[in-house]
């Protein structure tokens, strides 16, 4: 599935290896010292944005709408042989050489974790230029089938996965942070991923449970619980502009959220998985000067509730495009991994993360992987390992408060940090005289707190 113009390169002796997936069997180098146990390589991406017209013109998008989308790989192969530059959403060589480099490095994870944002950030616009038929129904049938496209080339990958898939701000056919709940889009998401999500029927109520909210829980590989929620209602930014008058869907989903959670056990066996992750929007803080929420203050609050009164294992999100990490400090604290995106629409390189998972559904080591999109054939590699670039043996609680004590104090980690943030393309991203920002970010997570640590005379704000 490999894309022409984009190189994948076989993991070389002493670094990452997973193409047997039962524990690490002859693994070695990055992984060698969480072999035992049973650990397995899980999945986490975010952010595809799929962009299917990219490069064609409108007799080629009409044919697209024309046809099953089991039919739409050999129509877009007529597109750009390169993958997507800087500022660009994914096109079908990006996707294409993207599931080629996961199917390499790790061929068969229990799980595949995709953190939203499905659909390109111009979809809608794209649609109306290029289409014939510029009916709402016929975009939102188009909408529907590049669904199913991505569930189908998924599937083919990882046949036999796990997946547990949440819905980002653009996955909407109403608009940008307007997704309707109960409505046809999530009935037909739904109708597309449920052999993917259910399998092994570790998800039973997705298919009556999703097109509700866009929410629903699973069990795991390990036999422990995702909890997947649609956090797009929490944003500041959301209208339920195509939905009923009088609907409140952030509240129903904090509602549903609190009742799923108030059953989960407490064995710290469970991941909440959403799009947005909870704190400062520091980019647009850094733009405008006043903090800006990622959330809702008050919704934000309520989910943080939820997760302080819970043994979380972890929570995962997109949302950013970048590789970094949330911690909600407190007597019960949530660490969030924030998953860098396929995409390099922020001028960020293509990324994704491999877990070690272990059977008591711990993260022990992630691994990051890119694709440098200076060079002039990108080759997907492994950009670097949790564990031995910050020297941390968990991604849990106790190990980000280490770890922000120690970017604080630390300059060539700290140094380490900031290269690794937009995944090595080295444009834009945090930079000496914003790094406080950032840092601050981690764990600063409402408007006061976030004014109080990055104010110059503060003391640090460490957990």
């Amino acid at each position: 599935m490999a894309a022409v113009g984009i190189t994948i390169t076989a993991p070389a002796a002493g670094t990452a290896a997973y193409a047997s997936n039962s524990s690490c069997g002859t693994e070695a180098g990055t992984w060698a010292r969480h072999c035992d146990g049973g650990t397995t390589a899980w999945l986490a991406l975010s952010d595809v944005h799929f962009d299917p017209f990219a490069g064609l013109d409108t007799a080629t998008v009409d044919k697209l709408a024309t046809v099953p989308p089991q039919q739409w790989g050999s129509i877009l192969t007529q597109g750009p042989a390169q993958p997507s530059a800087y500022g660009k959403d994914t096109n079908y060589a990006l996707l294409s050489s993207s599931l080629a480099s996961m199917g390499s490095t790790v061929a068969k994870p229990p799980a595949v974790l995709i953190s939203g944002d499905f659909l390109s950030h111009a979809f809608k616009d794209d649609y109306h230029a290029l289409a014939t038929d510029k009916s709402q129904q016929g975009y939102e049938a188009f909408a529907d089938k590049t669904i199913a496209f991505l569930a189908d080339e998924f599937d083919a990958t990882f046949p036999k996965s796990q997946f547990i898939v949440a819905l980002g701000n653009n996955d909407t056919t109403c608009g940008d942070y307007e997704l309707t709940p109960h409505s046809q889009f999530l009935k037909n998401f739904a109708e597309a991923w449920e052999p993917l999500v259910n399998r092994g029927g570790r998800a039973p109520g997705f298919a009556k449970d999703f097109p509700q909210l866009g929410s629903y829980e699973a069990r795991t590989p390990t036999g422990g619980h995702a909890v997947v929620v649609n956090d797009i209602y929490w944003s500041p930014n959301y209208r339920n502009s195509c939905g009923v008058p009088g609907e409140d869907p952030a509240a129903e989903e904090l509602q549903w959220l609190t009742t799923t959670a108030r059953q989960l056990p407490e064995d710290g066996r469970s991941w909440l998985v959403g799009h947005i992750p909870f704190g400062i929007d520091v980019f647009s803080t850094l733009s405008g000067g006043s903090p800006v929420g990622l959330l809702d203050a008050g919704n934000q609050a309520q989910l943080l509730s939820v997760l302080r009164g819970k043994a979380w294992g972890l929570t995962v999100f997109g949302h950013l495009h970048m590789s970094t990490y949330r911690l909600a400090i407190g007597q019960r604290p949530a660490p969030a991994m924030v998953v860098p995106s396929i995409s390099p629409y922020f001028s960020n390189n293509p990324a994704y993360y491999v877990l070690r998972v272990t059977p008591r559904q711990t993260v022990v080591d992630y691994t990051a992987h890119a694709l440098n999109l200076h060079a002039s054939s990108p080759v997907w590699s492994l950009e670097y390992s949790f564990d031995q670039t910050y020297g941390l043996s968990e991604f849990d609680a106790t190990s980000l408060a280490q770890l922000q004590i120690e970017l604080n104090q630390n300059t060539e980690l700290r140094n380490d940090y900031i290269r690794f943030y937009n995944s090595g393309s080295g444009i834009g991203g945090i930079t000496a005289a914003t790094f406080r920002a950032y840092w601050c970010g981690a764990v600063a997570l409402t408007a006061a707190e976030y004014s109080d640590c990055t104010r110059p005379a503060t003391a640090v704000a460490t957990p």
